[in-house]
Parts: structure tokens; sequence; C-alpha cells
């Protein structure tokens, strides 16, 4: 028997969670009650999935699953076995995210058990017993099947505690070398579960930035949402991209990239390689490099564009939940940028309507198990040639952009840094600092080349 690739709905995904990562099942295991799903032969499936993980601690997987298939149904009903063996030809082969699997698995739980309370309450009430129905419902509670989902006792469990000091949850999803500045100066920041902002004026390059972790995120493996919204067409964005991965100007030009930098009172000595680009980069150039990325990230990357004042918040929730429903959850998602969001409907104040995208932004984050990326411009006083470092003070149009995001990351640069290709990067805001194992820096310079859509290609601290 073999498992197939195949478009399914949410319960599809869970129980495809349950046969083939150990992660989630390992987690719902010890408290999945017998009939959590509203289909038996989902419910079926879960019940060989938790008895496989007690018997080995591990999820069966495709070729267990198949032994323990062929032993049932050799004494079942023909019929039903037959059932039960598409319905298990069907689930889809994915990567899973074990946090967003557990997360849906408990929805799909206490669904059913709601369900069933209500047809017992019913079916009591039908036949005349009220005070049975009444019992029913005031004696019921919510299941909670994920280990430490409704209330843990850290006085009589010390896991827990050891659980908040995870490394893991701090485990960043983009990667740089060990041993340079940006490396250090994002250290455990770009991580599961955070909201992440770069700020700065306008045409300082948040985009770039942006996009350049988006696509670093892509090629170490993560799956990845781009959503670009307003300032730029499809077709303007992919070429971008399509420029940083094929690392060749896409015009006839000369340019630099920069080999050494050193920083003294707040002014920059550079030194680069000048090179020639006698042409730029062909369409085959760029389908090749494409297609190279394909077999290393395939299905990695989901491209969106919308004008700017199309797409709410919610939309972007009900898209991203629906891709995942479907099997593909993302891991980073990228949005160009949060301001460019359309208001929610009934809000219609810019303060308050900028105030819930970024609380709605931080929920997504923590309910699909995302790192969310975005940017956001400063205002005003951030073009003043005084302000050499943004602060929180330079935020637009809601501070709430402080209270949500998990790290703010201010983008400075001057007219004479923008000519040398270099920019400053400062920590704004982040949450639990004084938690993280490997605190970043706060302070650091960074050179790129925009001819060949590489922006991070050499750091400093300052």
């Amino acid at each position: 028997m073999q498992i197939e690739e195949v478009n399914g709905s949410d319960e599809r995904l869970a129980v495809t969670a349950l046969c083939l990562d150990t992660a989630t099942l390992a987690k719902v295991a010890p408290a999945l009650p017998e009939n959590p799903f509203p289909s038996k032969w989902s419910n079926r499936v879960a019940a060989w999935c938790v008895s496989h993980y007690r018997q080995f601690s591990e999820a069966p997987g495709p070729v267990a699953l198949t032994a323990i298939y062929a032993e049932w149904a050799s004494t079942a009903d023909e019929t039903v076995a037959q059932l039960v063996g598409k319905f298990l030809s069907s689930l889809s082969a994915i990567e899973m995210n074990s946090d967003y699997c557990v997360d849906l698995i408990e929805r799909l739980v206490r669904k059913t058990a709601t369900r069933s309370i209500v047809d017992k309450a019913m079916a009591a009430l039908s036949n005349g017993k009220l005070e049975e129905a009444v019992t029913a419902i005031q004696g019921w509670k919510p299941p909670k099947i994920a280990q430490d989902a409704e209330f843990v006792e850290p006085l009589d469990d010390i896991s827990v505690i050891e659980d908040a000091y995870q490394k893991a949850h701090y485990e960043p999803l983009i990667t740089f070398k060990a041993d340079s500045a940006i490396g250090r100066f994002f250290g455990p920041a770009l991580h599961r579960d955070a909201l992440v902002v770069f700020c700065g004026p306008d045409k300082a390059g948040k985009s770039s930035h942006l996009a350049s972790l988006c696509q670093r995120a892509m090629v170490q493996g993560k799956r990845v949402a781009y959503i670009n919204i307003g300032d730029l067409s499809q077709e303007q964005a992919l070429k971008r991209w399509t420029t940083a991965f094929v690392g060749r100007p896409a015009y006839r030009c000369k340019y630099q990239i920069p080999t050494e930098t050193e920083y003294k009172e707040q002014e920059f000595s550079l030194k680069y390689e000048t090179r020639l680009a006698e042409s730029g980069y062909s369409i085959d150039d760029a389908k090749l490099a494409w297609q190279r990325l394909s077999e290393v990230a395939p299905k990695r990357l989901r491209f969106v564009s919308r004008p700017a004042n199309t797409m709410t918040v919610e939309d972007l929730r009900d898209m991203l939940l629906g891709w995942a429903n479907q099997g593909w959850v993302a891991d980073v998602v990228g949005v160009d940028y949060a301001a460019l969001l359309a208001p929610s409907r009934g809000i219609k104040e810019r303060h308050e309507a900028l105030d819930h995208i970024w609380k709605s932004l931080r929920q997504i984050s923590q309910e699909l198990k995302v790192l969310m990326l975005t940017a956001s411009q400063t205002n005003a006083d951030a073009y003043n040639a005084a302000t050499y470092w943004i602060t929180k003070a330079n935020f637009s149009g809601s501070k709430g952009i402080w209270a949500h995001c998990n790290a703010a990351i201010g983008i400075n640069i001057t007219n004479t840094e923008k000519r040398q290709q270099v920019c400053r990067f400062n920590f704004i805001a982040q949450r639990e600092r004084e938690y993280m194992s490997d605190l970043p820096t706060e302070y650091i310079a960074v050179a790129g080349c925009p001819h060949i859509g590489r922006f991070h290609l050499l750091s400093e601290f300052i």
C-alpha cells in the first residue's frame, strides 16, 4: 500500500499527522479519546496509531501501517476493508508542522465531543427528559488533549519548568553563519511563533531585507508564503527574486561587491570588488535558476500578489488556514507590508485599524506556529539627519506595533550610506531578550549589492 499525495480536509490532515509524525502523536496519544473524529474510518486508524505509539514510541508510518491494515483486513468485512484501504491510500505524504497539527486535532476532538453532547441532550429532550438533558449539558466540559492545553501544575510537575526554558522554543527558522555579525544579531529572534517587523523610512530597503530573509528561508528548506501587497506588481516582485537567485545583474552595468568594512565615529570605510556585467541575464538564465531551486526546495514557496487595500488580515488568515487544512502549512510568512492590508470590516479609524492588524498578525503567528515577517513605515522624524537610530518614538499610525511584535528591527540609513550600499540594524524592541541564551547584539552594519539582489553579503558589529 502506497500513501499518495492528494488534497484533503482538516480531518484527513489530522489523521495523516497521527500516521506519519511522531512529534504530533506523542503530544496527543496520552489523552486522545476513543472516537476523536466524525469519521469512523478516521477513528479506526487513529486507534491503530495510538496503539502503535504506546508499544514502539513512534508513529507507524507507511510500512507499519500497511502491516497493521493487512492483519486487520484479513478478518474484517471485505467491503469495510476496502473502504478503510481506500481511506489510507488517500492520506497525504507531507511534512508536518506538529504544533499546528496538535491544535487542529484538538479542535476536531472538541467539535466531535460538542456534537455528541448536543445530540445526547436533544435525544433526552425528545423523550421528555428535561432534567437528564440539563444534567448532561451542565456536567460537560470541552475535552483537552494536548498535555499542557488547559493548565499546568509546576509545583507537582517539574517538566513544565524544563519545557519553559527549552532552547528549541527559540530555535531560529532562518540561520546565518554562526560567527557572522548578522547571525549573532538575529540570534534566536527569527523563531517559530514570532512576529518580527522591519521598521524604516520610505526607500530604506524594508522590502529588500524582508524578501532576502524569505528567500534564505526557502533555500534552507522552509515553506514560505510571501504576500506581496500594493507597491510592486507580481511581475516586478518576481523579477527581484529572480535576480537574487541568478546572482547577476538584470542589465549591463558595473557593480560592486563589498569585501571589507570599518566603522569609526559614525563613518564607514568600505572596500569593494568592482565587476562588469557585459550583459544582463536572459530569460533562460532566470528559468534555470528557478528550476534548480525547485530541485532543492520543491513546493516550498507560495507567492501571492494583491493590490493595496484589497486583502484584510482576516482574508490572510483564512487563506493560510485553508492551505494548512489542505496539508501545506507555512513555516515563514512574509507580508510586504502590513500597513497596505485593508482595514477590517467595521473599522474606520486608521489608528484602530492598524492596531487590529498588528494584533491579528500576532494571533496568526501563534495560531499557525509560523514566523511572521513584515515591515512598517516610520514617522517623518525618522527622515531627520539627526535621527541616527530609529527608536520607539518613531512609530507611524499606532504604537500597538511595539505591544504586539516579538521583535522590531530598525533599518537606519543616511544618504551617504545608501550610496555605499550599507545600512545599520538595531533592535527597537525585542520580547524576552533576557530569556534568550544567545543574546544578540543590538547594533550592526550590513552591506550588500542591490544589482545582484543580495543585501546581507557583509556584516559588522558597531
